[in-house]
């Protein structure tokens, strides 16, 4: 549908919203409230409605509504006092009160015919209630599975969870048990079974795709039953840990094979992310994340990883200036306003926080995206990064073994912060024991292998590393710019020192006058 209120315009299908022709630039959660009160102007819209709608029944804090609200009325001219378009009716909701005029008869756009059909702007999983297998009855571990796993997925901002109660009622009805996606529309599908004999149970779940059913992944848990509690409580975090990365990946792939000119601001940074882990071309990703951000300047998450591209670079590149310094720190400011209840906007903007030597400012962001959700391993991988940096490695260890107990299938990206915690801690042995797991490490961590053997008197092996890191490194790659960024994370002069001085005896060229 397409309609105009004053000096604005608002296309439905596409969506998009313009004003005196020119695209407005709307977070989408904030184009995605101001359609349905658009949709819905002949009544007043709640809050809970609008939870149930526009957030998919997650639970969201009253504050993070307002804050929406108040970016719709930016957008299209209102404030608190001129409610010309957003009218807030007290203890009652909101309503769209600004007159329509309706286009009508306009003709498609060429364009718009020949485009196939985007993907929903999140992915979406509908967990199906786990089936009993036990000969008795442990109907009651299957049915707190399900529920438990549904709560805990739901904290994932870029994943849309059907709600309990519509997956309870599935299991009421045998019909939809029997072909669920001919009624719920959903793109991934978690189905699993639990069998318990004696003291012993075993759960499996399987994720699938919805469209063509193919399996993405399974998981097999054979347990020793102590405490029912106890066992939900760890399976769960296990599944929500690494089924929403295990969605993500699988969009970015099919996402990077779709011709698809025209793809959404969410779609294109799956994509864009999944490139990055697949061949690790920064300038690429970078000139990626830039032009997702030209083309939708209000959506957080691009910005977020935009900035922390732009502070981690160095590490690849052993190149950078102030104003990049700068502006990774500006693009976070950015993110953290558009984004504020997103744990991986806040998640990644503490790392870049961190990157600028800005400490406080980076552990308090890195806690509260844990608080909104434990599951992430994105979340405790950074907040171990952040604490180990901060003189706090005994307790960024734990959670990098937390990351690594909710993530078991990928945890080669996970050694670089635990490598740098466990240099930091003196306990070199253990950190080159995972060196040597790595099978493909980045070539700035040859550098840090190198001062790990300087370190443990073996001059033969780090001189052999840092010939390797030597090598290995791009052209115009300074070894000073590198070591100053790492230097420039630690918040405690004796971690600075340890590093500079394993990093001279290793060898590094151009470091301390070496």
């Amino acid at each position: 549908m397409k309609a105009r209120f004053g000096a604005f315009r608002i296309d439905t299908a596409i969506p998009e919203l313009t004003r005196d022709g020119v695209a407005v630039a709307v977070e989408p959660k904030v184009l995605d409230i101001l359609i349905y009160l658009f949709e819905n102007r002949d009544r007043i819209v709640s809050k809970d409605e609008l939870i149930e709608t526009v957030w998919r029944g997650r639970i969201v804090s009253d504050a993070a509504i307002t804050s929406r609200i108040n970016l719709v009325r930016h957008a299209v001219g209102d404030s608190g006092r001129e409610q010309n378009t957003i009218q807030t009716q007290p203890k009652r909701g909101f309503r769209f009160v600004a007159a329509v005029e309706q286009e009508t008869g306009a003709a498609q756009d060429p364009d718009e015919r020949t485009v196939a059909e985007p993907l929903a702007a999140e992915a979406s999983i509908l967990v199906l209630p786990f089936t009993d297998l036990s000969p008795g009855s442990s109907e009651f571990l299957a049915e707190g599975l399900t529920e438990d796993l549904i709560v805990a997925l739901s904290r994932y901002s870029d994943v849309r969870v059907v709600s309990i109660s519509s997956a309870q009622r599935l299991k009421d009805r045998r019909s939809l048990l029997e072909n669920p996606m001919a009624n719920v529309p959903t793109d991934y599908l978690v189905t699993g079974t639990v069998q318990v004999r004696g003291q012993r149970v075993r759960i499996t779940v399987q994720l699938s795709e919805r469209s063509s059913g193919a399996s993405i992944c399974a998981e097999q848990f054979d347990r020793q039953i102590e405490n029912y509690f106890d066992l939900q409580d760890d399976i769960v975090r296990s599944l929500a840990g690494y089924l929403p990365w295990r969605v993500f990946d699988d969009v970015g792939r099919r996402l990077n094979r779709s011709n698809s000119p025209r793809l959404s601001s969410y779609q294109a940074l799956l994509r864009a992310e999944y490139d990055m882990a697949a061949h690790q071309d920064i300038l690429r990703e970078e000139a990626d994340y830039r032009r997702i951000v030209a083309n939708d300047p209000g959506f957080g998450p691009a910005r977020a990883a935009l900035a922390f591209l732009l502070g981690y670079k160095v590490f690849i590149t052993g190149q950078q200036t102030e104003s990049e310094v700068e502006e990774s720190l500006d693009q976070a400011r950015a993110a953290i306003r558009l984004a504020p209840d997103n744990e991986r906007v806040l998640s990644k903007c503490a790392m870049v926080f961190q990157f600028g030597g800005q400490y406080p400012v980076a552990k308090k962001l890195a806690e509260q995206a844990i608080t909104i959700n434990p599951n992430s391993t994105e979340c405790t991988h950074f907040l171990a990064t952040i604490l180990a940096a901060s003189g706090e490695a005994e307790r960024a260890m734990s959670y990098h073994q937390r990351t690594m107990d909710l993530d078991p299938l990928f945890p080669e990206g996970h050694y670089e912060g635990m490598i740098e915690a466990l240099y930091v801690m003196h306990r070199h042995k253990e950190a080159l024991e995972l060196v040597a797991k790595w099978t493909n490490p980045h070539p700035h961590c040859q550098a840090y292998a190198a001062a790990l053997w300087a370190k443990e008197g073996n001059d033969v092996r780090a001189r052999m590393c840092t010939e390797r890191f030597e090598a290995a490194k791009p052209d115009g790659y300074s070894n000073a710019t590198f070591v100053a960024a790492l230097l420039r994370c630690y918040t405690r002069p004796e971690d600075r020192e340890h590093w500079l001085t394993g990093f001279v005896a290793a060898g590094i060229s151009g470091i301390n006058g070496s």
